[in-house]
C-alpha cells in the first residue's frame, strides 16, 4: 500500500496504524471464520480519495478502510490449471503506468526459479516475495529477469501467484496461435504447501510473517 499510495500521491497509513486497522477488523469478524481448513477469512484494505469533488483534481481527504469477508479454497480440488492468452496489441499495463502497483508468472525449468523483474509493470506481491524467498530456502536457484516469450517452449512449469489465490499453477499458454501445454505441477504444490504450513503454524516461522492477534 505504501509503494502504490506514493506511486498515486495518496497519503499512506503507517505501519503501526495499518497492522492495527487488519487486527480489529481481524477480531471483529472472528465469527465468520471457516473453520479449519475450510476457507480463510479474506482480508482487503483500501486506500481512497473521498471528499465533495468530482473534476481532474487531488481529492480534498482520504479514507482508509479494511473490509473482511469470509472465503472458501480458491480453487476446488481438482479444479484444472489456468490457461493463459498472450496479448500483444492491447497492454493491460506499460512501463511509467500503475502495472507495478495493482500477478506475477513464475516459471521454473529443472531446479531455477525465474520471475519477471518488477519494472513498472509487474506488481510487487507479498505472495510473489513470500514464494521466492521459500524457493530459496528449499534450495532453488531464484533468479529476478526480464523472460522472453519463446523461453516458454523450454520450462517445465509455469504457476501465478496472488494474495487470494496463493499459487495457481498455468496448464497452458497461447502465443501467436500456438498452445504450448505444461503438465508438471509438482513445484507449484511443494511451494504452495510450504507457503500455507507457514500460514497456519504448521512449521516454524523463520522470517516472522505471523503477526499474532
Amino acid at each position: 500500500m505504501q509503494i502504490g499510495a506514493e506511486r498515486m500521491c495518496m497519503p499512506c497509513p503507517s505501519i503501526d496504524q495499518f497492522l492495527d486497522a487488519v487486527k480489529q477488523t481481524a477480531l471483529a469478524n472472528k465469527r465468520f471464520i471457516p473453520p479449519h481448513g475450510k476457507g480463510s477469512l479474506y482480508i482487503r484494505p483500501l486506500l481512497i480519495g473521498s471528499g465533495p469533488i468530482l473534476g481532474l483534481a487531488p481529492a480534498p481527504e482520504y479514507t482508509f478502510l479494511v473490509y473482511a469477508c469470509p472465503v472458501g479454497n480458491y480453487f476446488k480440488e481438482g479444479t484444472s490449471s489456468l490457461n493463459l492468452y498472450v496479448e500483444e496489441d492491447l497492454h493491460r499495463a506499460s512501463r511509467g503506468g500503475v502495472g507495478g502497483v495493482k500477478s506475477i508468472t513464475n516459471y521454473a525449468p529443472g531446479n531455477i526459479l525465474s520471475t519477471p523483474t518488477t519494472s513498472g509493470t509487474i506488481l510487487e506481491g507479498v505472495t510473489r516475495k513470500s514464494i521466492m524467498e521459500i524457493a530459496h530456502d528449499l534450495g532453488y536457484q531464484v533468479e529476478e529477469r526480464l523472460i522472453e516469450v519463446e523461453e516458454l517452449n523450454n520450462v517445465d512449469e509455469v504457476f501465478c501467484t496472488g494474495t487470494a489465490v496463493g499459487i495457481a499453477s498455468v496448464g497452458s499458454i497461447t502465443y501467436k496461435g500456438k498452445r504450448i501445454e505444461y503438465k508438471e505441477k509438482l513445484t507449484s504444490k511443494k511451494l504452495c504447501s510450504r507457503l500455507i504450513e507457514i500460514q497456519r503454524g504448521i512449521i516454524e516461522d523463520k522470517r516472522d510473517w505471523i503477526v499474532e492477534i
